[in-house]
């Protein structure tokens, strides 16, 4: 008898064990749940809810090179959607996002995030969009005997810690002249935030724009200047420094197509290294946003709709070929 219930017993989980693993079996029928691939939106012509109307929108200069052709290729894919730069408002992040506050700007470009003195006067009604990324170079005198420089540097030239190049490696002494555009507290704030600096050094100068810091820093040999790097790298007049940070060393331009100075000449200069700055493997990086108020209904849908465009293929492609030149050539 008790071999046979130990027969029935064995039985009994080999019934039951077939049982639950048949049970459990995945059935091939029924595969496991993955989401869909996203779908990338190629064309302009492909986005849809673009609102009807004349838009206004201004800000950051950092853009001055993108939303020109932008603009006249979106005019041609989308005729109703009639956006209009306001050039006098083109006078930085700060005011582009104040006269979207007061509302003399359906829509503000800005090169960084709103702030939080912004957040609190909209009373929180902002939303910046990403769309893309991009940085900042440091642009120094052609005949300067140095060829890169840290990150920490660099920080400490604008900071004033470092007045002399010779304290960076230069093997004559010579005075630092570090030039900053935009003398206002919203872009300077936010140029230090990139430097890690918390104030700059008594030997600042102020410039309006990119060109006339490159002016200046042709004709002094000891000048430096820190800017959009899609401004500065296709720049002839200037050298543009590599940065070394953590021991490796990232090129502001595309190396294997490297340009001299003396060379450089419309219709060959050097290009914007994109790939370092998309990998954000570069040490000053940079954002660009569309920002908008999620108040204003149809100004807010236009904003939106604008960014969505630039977010397609076709922008993406326009944008990072503005972006290797900066649009001179």
């Amino acid at each position: 008898m008790a071999k046979g219930n130990q027969f029935i017993g064995i039985l009994s989980l080999g019934i039951i064990s077939f049982a639950v693993g048949w049970y459990v079996k995945p059935d091939k029928k029924c595969p496991s749940y993955k989401s869909p691939p996203t779908k990338i939106t190629k064309l302009f012509a492909d986005v849809h809810n673009i609102p009807k109307g004349k838009f206004k929108y201004g800000g950051s200069t950092s853009w001055s090179f993108i939303y020109p052709t932008l603009e006249s290729e979106i005019k041609k894919t989308h005729p109703q959607f009639d956006i209009n730069i306001k050039k006098e408002f083109v006078k930085g992040s700060g005011i582009g996002i104040e006269k979207l506050i007061d509302g003399e700007l359906d829509f503000a470009l800005s090169s960084r995030d709103v702030s939080s003195e912004e957040e609190y006067k909209a009373k929180k009604s902002l939303k910046a969009i990403l769309v893309v990324k991009s940085g900042l170079a440091v642009a120094v005198n052609p005949k300067l005997a140095i060829n890169s420089l840290t990150k920490d540097q660099v920080s400490e030239i604008f900071s004033g810690k470092i007045d002399n190049w010779k304290q960076a490696g230069n093997p004559v002494g010579m005075p630092i002249k570090f030039y900053v555009r935009g003398n206002n507290s919203k872009s300077t704030d936010e140029l230090r935030k990139a430097l890690n600096i918390i104030t700059f050094g008594t030997n600042i100068n102020y410039v309006s724009t990119t060109t006339e810091a490159v002016q200046k820093i042709t004709g002094e040999p000891g000048g430096i200047f820190v800017g959009p790097i899609s401004d500065i790298v296709p720049q002839c007049g200037v050298k543009t420094l590599p940065i070394i940070n953590k021991g490796k060393t990232f090129s502001p331009y595309q190396k294997e197509k490297f340009v001299p100075p003396a060379q450089c000449k419309p219709g060959n200069r050097n290009k914007v290294n994109i790939e370092a700055i998309y990998s954000d493997e570069y040490p000053f990086s940079v954002r660009f946003y569309v920002v908008v108020d999620k108040n204003g209904q149809k100004a807010k849908k236009a904003g939106e709709a604008y960014a969505n465009l630039l977010q397609t293929e076709q922008g993406k492609n326009m944008i990072r070929q503005l972006q290797e030149t900066g649009g001179l050539d």
